[in-house]
């Protein structure tokens, strides 16, 4: 006797299903680890690591909150999940927005992931974390002026609209022992760090720049912020492990 097509066809097409819901689980599973790299850290001069720069449609978001003059807006929040996180400082940045672009997700989240990987590779007991964008317009934006290193483990910034942050990737031409104790910055400036002599770089807009400081470094990165003129706008994000009290 001859066997019903639909003995043959079933089989198939659930075999179909599988294979396609298989992909669907790849796939997200690829998206949740795409937070989670495991590569290891390569520090510059074992404090200073610079990423990759960004020229997408989502910087034409950022640019939106700068203001016409002084200081725009002001966020910090604190976060584990890195997408949840990133999409919470999205909603908060730009409030009368029904929806925001998928690359401003992508490009946020993959920031807030990538600290993340990168402080438990440091501290691998860190889970929380807090995330600043501070946005402004002229001489505001230029929130320290003067060389110094942080008193924290680490921290991730990225100026996504604007100059990034000014460091230096040499121990040579850098007095360690006036850092952190000057409050005169214009006349002894190149006393703390001799331009001269120093590897001194600035981080381009939308390049992330992380830095070790005291907490888990003896010559924690030396750094500040870029000297702005009177009409330049910038937008900057700030990451930190929300240390416990």
């Amino acid at each position: 006797s001859m066997v019903p097509k639909s003995m043959f066809i079933v089989p198939f097409l659930t075999l179909l299903c599988v294979d396609a819901w298989s992909l669907v689980e790849i796939s997200k599973e690829k998206q949740s680890s795409s937070f989670a790299m495991e590569r290891p850290v390569n520090w510059a001069n074992g404090n200073v690591w610079v990423g990759n720069l960004f020229e997408g449609p989502e910087q034409e978001s950022w640019n939106r909150l700068v203001p016409l003059w002084g200081r725009g807006c002001d966020i910090s929040l604190e976060w584990e999940d890195p997408r949840e996180g990133s999409q919470e400082m999205i909603r908060a940045c730009f409030p009368n927005e029904v929806s925001t672009s998928q690359a401003l997700h992508q490009s946020l989240g993959a920031s807030f992931g990538e600290f993340r990987r990168m402080a438990q590779e440091l501290e691998p007991s860190c889970q929380s974390f807090r995330a600043r964008i501070f946005s402004s317009r002229g001489k505001d934006g230029t929130k320290c002026p003067r060389w110094h290193y942080d008193h924290v483990p680490v921290r991730w910034i990225q100026s996504l609209v604007g100059p990034g942050c000014e460091f230096v990737l040499s121990e040579e031409g850098v007095n360690r022992s006036m850092l952190n104790q000057l409050e005169d910055v214009e006349n002894l400036s190149d006393k703390i760090v001799d331009p001269l002599i120093a590897k001194i770089r600035r981080g381009q807009p939308g390049q992330a720049v992380v830095l070790r400081g005291l907490g888990s470094s003896q010559f924690p990165a030396v750094h500040k912020s870029p000297d702005l003129r009177t009409w330049e706008g910038r937008v900057l994000l700030t990451i930190d492990i929300l240390q416990a009290s």
